[in-house]
């Protein structure tokens, strides 16, 4: 328990604030990468009045542009979609879960199971990176990552993730 405090208490539980049970795919749908990428989106943009559904086409381009340039499939089964956007005006975090696993040209060549979206505003770099950097450091935990695989609810998902 004191490890699991100290682990949390290390990141920036602002940017986690961000993960709120609307914006968790419990069971995805999707059975490949581009497909993915667009239902996880299309949650985020459903889910909030920050984003005009008509850009909807122009930010799933963005994100596919930056698949293009390096995959952001990870490897232990989890991908971190994301990208910066003109048409985002502050960040924006889903998740959604797999339990079939989707191939995302993961570079450990393994299929993925768990994915973290971001979309941020193009002129804000620093939450950006910084939430990259704590969920990546989060993800890192083998408990952490087999406990979402075994998640019920999105409320269990939440609380996984932030450590609350």
């Amino acid at each position: 328990m004191r490890d699991r405090q100290q682990f949390f208490s290390r990141v920036n539980m602002k940017l986690l604030k961000l993960i709120t049970e609307q914006t968790i795919l419990l069971n995805l749908v999707s059975t490949n990468k581009n497909d993915v990428i667009r239902e996880i989106m299309d949650s985020v943009i459903s889910g909030t009045t920050d984003i005009d559904p008509a850009n909807s086409d122009h930010i799933f381009k963005e994100l596919l542009v930056r698949e293009s340039k390096m995959s952001t499939g990870m490897q232990n089964g989890i991908a971190i979609p994301h990208c910066k956007s003109q048409y985002v005006n502050t960040m924006h975090v889903a998740i959604g879960i797999s339990q079939s696993g989707i191939d995302f040209e993961a570079l450990d060549g393994k299929t993925c199971h768990v994915f973290i979206m971001s979309l941020s505003p193009i002129n804000r770099t620093g939450p950006h990176l910084q939430f990259l950097a704590e969920i990546s450091q989060i993800l890192s935990d083998e408990r952490i990552r087999d406990r979402l695989l075994e998640a019920k609810t999105n409320a269990e998902v939440v609380q996984i993730i932030t450590g609350t």
